[in-house]
């Protein structure tokens, strides 16, 4: 496997990183050429900007530094992230309308030279035993390299199967 990793210092403003593949079949997948992928980050914060790796011709993303990630949001109702593609667990809201989690899933991660192949999933266990089958109910990643992630998500009380 190779790795290439470019850290370019930019002054304040807005910006648009644009990758592109001659070829036109993006970074990923074709039989026999491996699996390349991409991540932007913002070094400062260890957010991550834009990733991929299928994207035909090109792809770009604009963004602004210091870079603000937005707020998570589900646009389209399906229970993801739209910026991420994670699965956000709801916080059970008390009855004056206050956040309350009496079962909190923590997880310390420090990612290694290659942060954006990690990801993970909480997985209700499903009545058959097979953690495959349950529903995700929470999920992270890709990551930045060389980082140290500390999360907390409130879940309902149950059987959990983690997958890493």
């Amino acid at each position: 496997e190779a790795s290439d990793t470019h850290v370019i210092c930019l002054p304040d403003g807005k910006y648009t990183f644009t990758i592109v593949d001659s070829a036109g079949d993006g970074l990923c997948c074709t039989p026999g050429k491996g699996e390349g992928r991409y991540a932007l980050t913002y070094q400062e914060s260890g957010e991550i900007i834009a990733h991929g790796s299928e994207f035909g011709d090109y792809a770009a993303k604009t963004f602004s530094v210091p870079y603000v990630p937005p707020p998570f949001n589900d646009g389209d109702g399906d229970g993801l992230e739209d910026r991420t593609g994670n699965v956000i667990p709801t916080m059970p809201l008390s009855p004056d309308g206050s956040g309350s989690c009496e079962n909190e899933f923590g997880l310390s991660l420090r990612t290694d030279d290659y942060g954006v192949e990690t990801t993970w999933e909480l997985r209700r266990r499903a009545e058959s035993g097979d953690y495959a089958d349950g529903p995700v109910v929470a999920s992270g990643g890709p990551y930045t390299s060389d980082k140290k992630y500390d999360l907390a998500y409130c879940v309902e009380p149950g059987r959990y199967t983690f997958v890493f």
